[in-house]
């Protein structure tokens, strides 16, 4: 039987393109990763990152209040009125958990939110850093 001759330089360049071969899987792996945790994770890191850059450049974060949180069960519908240092900013969106984005009103934001489930607990974060939390009986 004759067996075929494999010299070193044929071994090492296997041995080579196998070792790339595990690095880029190795590569999509970690960047599957970094994607999946991104996507969970992206708007608090995204409220963290505003909180720094708005305390190192000075700036106070927004003032809120949440003027109303009232639930009425036989809808099964929270209503949401909030304002941003005293009143409302067109360059300041306001954003509810549970709910999404607040609306802009003449002199406050607004959301009704749906199958809200309460007794519940409100949080109200704004553009500009700020962010206040209400528990809804």
């Amino acid at each position: 039987m004759i067996y075929p001759v494999v010299s070193n330089k044929d071994q090492e360049q296997r041995e080579q393109g196998q070792g790339l071969t595990e690095y880029a899987l190795i590569l999509v792996l970690v960047s599957l990763a970094a994607v999946a945790i991104m996507s969970l994770l992206g708007p608090s890191i995204r409220d963290l990152f505003a909180e720094v850059n708005a305390s190192l450049a000075g700036v106070t974060p927004d003032q809120l209040v949440i003027t109303q949180a009232d639930y009425n069960p036989s809808s099964n519908m929270l209503r949401l009125r909030a304002t941003v240092n005293g009143g409302v900013d067109e360059n300041i969106s306001l954003t509810a958990t549970p709910g999404g984005a607040m609306h802009l009103g003449d002199d406050f934001y607004h959301l009704n939110v749906p199958d809200a489930g309460c007794p519940c607990t409100i949080t109200i974060t704004s553009s500009g850093g700020g962010s206040v939390t209400a528990s809804v009986p």
